[in-house]
């Protein structure tokens, strides 16, 4: 009976940091419905892109150990792809282990600036902005447009134009939204 309250105990506690913590992140009000829609469909596509940056840079930095253990031999297939790809054959595993690591502190700091928009910070713009810009000259210009063409899915790509589409719009009416106010507050100015 003991051990149980001391359970719930430590539990309260636990919560309360969690709770203490959440409201220090997202501050105490919640946003409002369309701020809400944008974080959390963008939050999801993140996700998706940081679990699977992170499970290629993975698996890609553990090529040997895969050799060992399961007699796949990832270095002869990146070669084979190098080629098809008009890429060094030399420098391709490292461009693609570089290229993995780059975009998870990419999308890390794009959930960073998803936390900044649900707070309606006007930074977010920026961070997002930067964020997706760098994605693409990533691809484009670290790796190729070949390899942008063949390598990235077709799903990858819809799930991008769905975030640069949603948080566009977002911005979009964001700024119509202030540009009108100011313009409201300063024809009331010139009344009085």
């Amino acid at each position: 009976m003991e051990n149980n309250s001391l359970e719930t105990k430590e539990f309260i506690v636990a919560k309360k940091y969690v709770k203490t913590f959440g409201t220090w992140m997202f501050g105490q009000e919640k946003p409002g419905i369309w701020t809400q829609l944008v974080f959390y469909v963008n939050l999801l596509i993140a996700f998706i892109f940081l679990i699977w940056h992170l499970l290629s840079y993975y698996v890609l930095s553990m090529s040997t150990l895969i050799y060992e253990q399961k007699k796949i031999d990832i270095a002869a297939l990146l070669q084979k792809r190098a080629e098809d790809l008009g890429l060094s054959k030399e420098y391709f595993e490292e461009h693609l282990i570089n290229f993995q690591l780059i975009n998870i502190c990419i999308w890390i700091i794009f959930v960073a600036g998803l936390v900044v928009l649900w707070r309606r910070k006007s930074i977010a713009f920026w961070i997002h902005g930067f964020c997706l810009i760098a994605y693409y000259c990533v691809l484009f210009f670290y790796m190729n447009f070949k390899f942008f063409n063949l390598d990235i899915q077709l799903s990858d790509k819809i799930m991008l134009g769905i975030s640069i589409l949603t948080l566009s719009v977002f911005y979009l009416a964001d700024y119509l939204q202030k540009k009108k106010a100011m313009k409201a507050e300063q024809t009331s100015m010139e009344q009085q």
